[in-house]
């Protein structure tokens, strides 16, 4: 059996996923190195599903991205080829029960942790602030971004509670709206809502698909008005009235958002 691979890179430095085992990836310096690693990463995957192993496994590059973004991090705007189509129910479940697998394990291996606290790793920053470094903040910081997550395909989900009860309620308050598995749904939901396709997390005013700073970013730390008066603007000439992480230190991000008919996908639009 092959394994289909979608490589992303920002020049060599590579991320590779697979599009027919969901959730398995590598990443490497370069596509070499990184394909390199595709068969014990499918491998542990296939242990950790509870299917059998495969016998001699091959890879093929299916997919090919040019990215901007820090894939070294792990940063990702690719959407697969074989994501574009409609699922149904069957294949709707099958993902569904690996997700929820995922987030249980995820918090039985915290809880295991002696001192969630403690850490040996330098500190550093990416592409959206500080990286965690203790159990606990990968843990909060995996658990934080359910309802962000959700939130790009229309549903109004939250961060309370354990990763496993927070995303089983996604979950349902999906499965509660008409048409669920429908792609033309999910295009017609980020647009009602205003997403844009990443939140201004680090508060620089960007996001993955700006990569330009917002006028409001210029305003706030280039201009350096008073706050009444940015905010009175902002409120005035920015689409989504301001309500981003750059000005409220929130997850929101909002802003007006275009669609690509061709591949439904949100694309952050440049409005300065």
């Amino acid at each position: 059996m092959k394994i289909r691979c979608v490589w992303e890179h920002n020049g060599n430095d590579s991320i590779v996923y697979s599009d027919n085992f969901a959730g398995a990836y590598t990443r490497g310096r370069t596509k070499e190195e990184a394909i390199r690693k595709m068969p014990l990463e499918i491998a542990a995957y296939l242990r950790w599903a509870g299917k059998p192993l495969l016998d001699f496994p091959e890879t093929e590059i299916v997919q090919e991205k040019a990215s901007e973004l820090t894939i070294s991090d792990a940063d990702s705007d690719v959407l697969f080829d074989r994501e574009r189509g409609e699922l149904n129910i069957e294949e709707y479940e099958e993902l569904k029960v690996l997700a929820l697998k995922s987030a249980r394990d995820f918090l039985a291996l915290y809880e295991s942790v002696p001192d969630g606290n403690k850490s040996c790793l330098p500190a550093r920053t990416t592409f959206y602030g500080p990286v965690p470094r203790t159990a606990y903040e990968m843990y909060e910081h995996t658990k934080n971004v359910n309802r962000y997550y959700f939130s790009e395909i229309g549903v109004d989900a939250d961060n309370e509670g354990s990763i496993a009860e927070c995303r089983e309620r996604g979950f349902s308050l999906l499965e509660s709206q008409p048409h669920f598995l429908k792609t033309q749904y999910f295009a017609e939901a980020m647009m009602r809502n205003g997403h844009c396709g990443r939140c201004c997390v680090d508060l620089s005013g960007t996001t993955g698909y700006m990569q330009k700073r917002c006028i409001g970013w210029r305003l706030k730390h280039l201009v350096r008005m008073p706050y009444q008066i940015y905010f009175s603007l902002m409120s005035n000439i920015c689409p989504g009235k301001g309500r981003c992480n750059l000005n409220k230190g929130l997850r929101k991000g909002y802003r007006k958002e275009i669609i690509d008919e061709d591949y439904f996908i949100s694309v952050g639009k440049n409005y300065d």
